[in-house]
């Protein structure tokens, strides 16, 4: 969503409109980089960091036709994963910029993709209005999420609303269900009333 009076707001998807970035011939990415070199040997998640790794390529590209990234947009990805946003967001976008804690990632990312930023800290620590400034404005930010840390990234980003024009986030149905959730239900609490006051 995005913040209300210059926050976040959701986007229509229309895909009909929306035509997914071209990625290079099947298999590699814009610059020729041969995914398959990865394909035998993928990531393990580490349940320390809450990761959970987007494999499916029918929601990875439902994901990419909701997020509609534009030429112009300056955007965050946290925790890339193996790169499976990385790679359509990647050639679609004006600069990317991903964040890990996982070395593991941070290093796959820079052998994959030359033109993308690699950050590797906790999303946690990350300057957004060092990095909104840097790029003349409220930057994107995307990403599927640690499950561990769900609230105090959805915290950090609104704490920094203001460096931020919209968020779309892969999070556990349960953190969705308390973000939406009306007075009196179980799932309303101090998510809800945060997110329902500065955010559509």
């Amino acid at each position: 969503g995005k913040e209300k009076g210059g926050g976040f707001v959701e986007r229509p998807v229309q895909e009909e409109e929306m035509t997914l970035p071209r990625i290079g011939p099947a298999g590699t990415l814009g610059g020729g980089k041969n995914l398959k070199r990865y394909g035998d040997q993928p990531l393990r998640p580490r349940k320390s960091l809450g990761q959970n790794f987007l494999r499916d390529e029918n929601i990875t590209r439902k994901i990419i036709h909701a997020i509609r990234p534009q030429l112009s947009d300056v955007m965050l990805e946290i925790g890339p994963g193996e790169g499976a946003l990385t790679k359509y967001l990647a050639p679609a976008v004006k600069r990317l910029i991903v964040v890990d804690v996982d070395k593991r990632v941070t290093v796959r990312m820079r052998e994959l993709f030359r033109e993308v930023e690699v950050i590797h800290n906790d999303f946690l620590e990350i300057d957004l209005a060092g990095i909104a400034g840097n790029n003349g404005g409220p930057i994107r930010v995307v990403g599927n999420i640690p499950y561990n840390i769900t609230s105090p990234i959805l915290f950090h980003l609104l704490d920094n609303r203001a460096s931020v024009s919209d968020v779309m986030l892969m999070v556990q149905k349960e953190v969705a269900q308390r973000l939406v959730a009306g007075p009196g239900g179980k799932d309303y609490g101090i998510l809800s009333v945060s997110f329902q006051l500065f955010a559509e």
